[in-house]
């Protein structure tokens, strides 16, 4: 996948993930980038999805982030974990620039 191609799907992933806070997205990709594993970070975002300790806002990015990128799971499991986390940054940027 060359770059054109990492900035589009961000792009897209991005659009679908309107109104998450990009503090909450960080912690998602910081801990993917800790953990290398996909489907441990979008078992950490179930998770806090069902957390009553968190306030409702980010209990709502997470659930957002969690059904985003859950439906895109097939397509994202393939790539290398460097070029996840570069898409993953894209969305970063383009969730700040909101």
């Amino acid at each position: 996948m060359d770059r054109d191609e990492r900035i589009a799907l961000a792009q897209r992933l991005a659009s679908e993930l309107k109104g998450v806070d990009r503090n909450e997205w960080l912690k998602f990709v910081l801990y993917l980038r800790e953990k290398e594993s996909l489907h441990q970070a979008l078992t950490l975002a179930a998770y806090l999805t069902r957390i009553p300790l968190l306030r409702r806002e980010p209990r709502e990015d997470w659930k957002t982030i969690h059904s985003t990128i859950s439906e895109k799971k097939m397509n994202l499991e393939g790539l290398p974990l460097q070029e996840l986390l570069e898409i993953f940054g894209y969305i970063g940027w383009l969730l700040a620039g909101r």
